[in-house]
């Protein structure tokens, strides 16, 4: 027999959470529904459970000085926004890019009529030691061991102390990207005050003889380019060769155009890898820079993680004034599903149903052998133009929620992109010390950590139940107070988690109300940082990690599902296993 159970009685399981150790959940965090009724083979399944045993936290007790967490505090997280923890200590609007050179700081300003303002200031590094430096230097308040501050004002100087710290494997802490690390004790952040369609962007892309820049053959054939100025005015602009002595000279024009529009990001679909060191050596440097200097590449490789068994080495470019986005990293990071069947730029957009009526596609592989026939190279000029339009669609819809981070994050918008959200997280959990003159913790030694419940058997099933917590870590951090007091002293850690979740729910809301993207845009932001605070506690290396907290919190989650499992179908997770591992056995023995 089979019976129907309805909301109402639903309602009587969302009294059980709240009768139980479990209360705030409701409160903390949305569960969602499938369905209106739910059909079960079993009126037992909604006997009422026992009573849950009395949380133990026994565990806790004997732990060292940098591993304390604190569980049930009761102390009220301000109400009042705390500006610097969330935004930084400056208020500068309107930030497009940070670069720093010959021990100058050069803050880029794109203001509403597109004009750009430039801001000059001395450059300062700093190395952070649990030990007093030699000379001059800043005792931070705190009694965190990294406490004593040395600052250099000239780079040569900073470059030899970092160089013999590790050397003499001293016990210092500094972060090796200047623009971060002078945002990070200054309190700077991009996009203060904008919107991520306020922010001039070039999107381009190339077709050339082949891959190898440097064979005899080789040559840049064409160059497309679609501008959008911060009204959204669009201008494309196609450079050919058939208009130009060599490809040199037309790659010569290209920069000085690039310059012309001065847009404040640059970018294409794997221009790291291919578009850029193809041009630089064809056209013998790039002079891109908003101060005419030449792009420069970093001489050693860094790595983009895919997931857990892929990453992708790659060496990191930079532009003086101009932020280089490449849309190939943006899809892998916008891409937490892995829903993608791969990250060419064309099979994206035709995933993402982004494709433009009647656009001209052609073979890339024939595009060498027929670049030489008039009605051919009319063809391939069409295809071209529309692969920079392709770019800048997807930077459209996957950029949203990293730009409107970047006004949070003390990291340069390039920099979003090529690392993980843990050091992001970091990074402002360092500043809210930092940029206040108060000493750091050092990093943990992390302990396994157990993670998640996942089982099943490939199976089609009947009467499916499918709940869903909505920011289900968050609910926990916050619910049962999770941070660690001897590190984060000031309990920055819960007031960046209630504030991410507490915005979500708030914009959430205002989307549905209006249909505005914007608020759409940010509530998608703010739930993936809100998701984020739990990463950054299990990452080896960072200063604010806390692998027994990142326990405590996968322990209530799984706690959780087995109460839930066991309302539901009064057989706890273990007995599940067991179930379908037979299930599993007797499949394969068919």
């Amino acid at each position: 027999m089979l019976y129907k159970i309805l909301k109402s009685e639903y309602q009587d399981f969302l009294d059980y959470l709240k009768d139980t150790s479990i209360k705030s959940f409701t409160e903390n965090s949305i569960l969602t529904l499938d369905n209106n009724e739910y059909i079960f083979e079993d009126i037992s399944q909604f006997n009422e459970l026992k009573n849950p045993k009395k949380k133990d936290n026994s565990q806790l007790n004997d732990t060292t000085m940098y591993n304390k967490c604190q569980l049930n505090d009761t102390t009220d997280i301000t109400t009042s926004i705390d500006k610097d923890l969330i935004y930084g200590k400056d208020p500068t609007e309107r930030i497009v890019n940070i670069s720093i050179d010959d021990n100058l700081v050069y803050i880029y300003r794109e203001l509403e009529d597109g004009t750009i303002d430039t801001q000059v200031k001395q450059a300062n590094y700093w190395i952070i030691g649990a030990s007093k430096p030699a000379g001059k230097y800043i005792t931070l308040e705190g009694s965190q061991p990294y406490k004593y501050l040395k600052e250099y004002s000239d780079y040569e100087d900073y470059k030899v102390a970092r160089i013999n710290c590790y050397k003499k494997k001293s016990d210092v802490y500094s972060i090796s990207n200047l623009v971060e690390s002078y945002m990070v004790r200054n309190g700077y952040t991009y996009f203060k005050g904008m919107k991520i369609s306020e922010v001039s962007v070039l999107s381009f892309d190339i077709e050339t003889t082949g891959l190898d820049p440097k064979l005899d053959d080789a040559r840049v054939l064409l160059i497309s380019n679609t501008y959008r100025n911060n009204k959204g005015v669009i201008t494309r602009k196609l450079f050919s060769l058939d208009d130009y002595e060599n490809d040199a000279e037309m790659i010569e024009d290209w920069c000085s155009w690039v310059r012309k529009m001065n847009a404040s990001i640059l970018l294409g679909h794997n221009i790291f890898s291919f578009d850029l060191p193809y041009l630089n050596h064809r056209g013998g440097g790039l002079e891109l820079g908003r101060d005419d200097s030449y792009l420069t590449f970093e001489e050693r490789p860094s790595n983009l993680r895919v997931d857990g068994s892929q990453q992708y080495t790659y060496f990191k470019v930079h532009i003086q004034g101009r932020e280089l986005l490449d849309t190939w990293f943006l899809s892998i990071k916008y891409d937490i599903q892995r829903k993608y069947p791969n990250y060419k730029l064309k099979d994206i957009i035709e995933f993402e149903g982004l494709t433009q009526k009647d656009r001209q596609f052609y073979d890339a592989s024939k595009i060498k052998d027929n670049w030489h026939l008039p009605e051919e190279r009319v063809k391939i000029k069409a295809y071209c133009i529309s692969d920079s339009d392709d770019s800048l669609k997807l930077f459209d819809l996957m950029g949203p929620s990293f730009f409107y981070f970047t006004i949070h994050c003390p990291k340069p918008f390039q920099l979003m992109l090529e690392s993980a959200s843990g050091s992001q997280i970091n990074s402002m959990m360092v500043r809210s010390y930092l940029q206040i003159n108060k000493s750091l913790p050092k990093t943990t030694e992390l302990s396994p950590v157990q993670g998640a419940i996942s089982f099943g058997l490939p199976k089609f099933r009947c009467n499916v139940l499918k709940l869903d917590f909505s920011g289900l870590y968050p609910s926990i951090i916050r619910t049962w107070q999770l941070y660690d007091p001897i590190k984060d002293p000031n309990r920055n850690f819960l007031k960046l988690t209630d504030y991410f979740a507490e915005e979500r729910l708030k914009h959430k809301k205002i989307a549905k109300d209006t249909d505005d993207k914007y608020y759409k845009d940010l509530e998608q932001m703010e739930k993936q940082t809100a998701n984020s605070m739990y990463g950054m506690l299990n990452c080896q290396g960072l200063l604010f990690n806390n692998s027994l907290i990142a326990g405590e919190i996968t322990r209530n989650a799984r706690e959780l599902l087995n109460k839930i499992t066991l309302f539901f179908t009064s057989i706890d997770i273990n007995k599940w296993k067991e179930k379908l591992d037979t299930e599993s056995e007797e499949v394969e023995n068919e």
